[in-house]
């Protein structure tokens, strides 16, 4: 199966958004715990998803300057 470098960026931009909006949640939901031990365990989720949406992020970017052509060569 190939895929197009148009529809990597796309697809890493789709993965980047949620896994980031997943984090941010994550974030936003460890601040009503009571317990000290699960709230940092659960920023450490969070930050993990975080973490996981640079990773599309930076995916999304090479996609994209592949797509240009401006990333290695295209002499074979």
């Amino acid at each position: 199966m190939k895929l197009t470098a148009q529809l990597t960026q796309w697809m890493a931009l789709v993965f980047a958004v949620l896994c980031g909006a997943y984090g941010v949640y994550g974030m936003i939901a460890s601040g009503a715990l009571a317990e000290g031990a699960v709230r940092d365990d659960a920023r450490g989720f969070a930050g993990f998803w975080l973490f996981l949406a640079g990773v599309g992020v930076v995916l999304a970017i090479v996609s994209w300057l592949m797509a240009r052509g401006k990333l290695g060569t295209t002499d074979a």
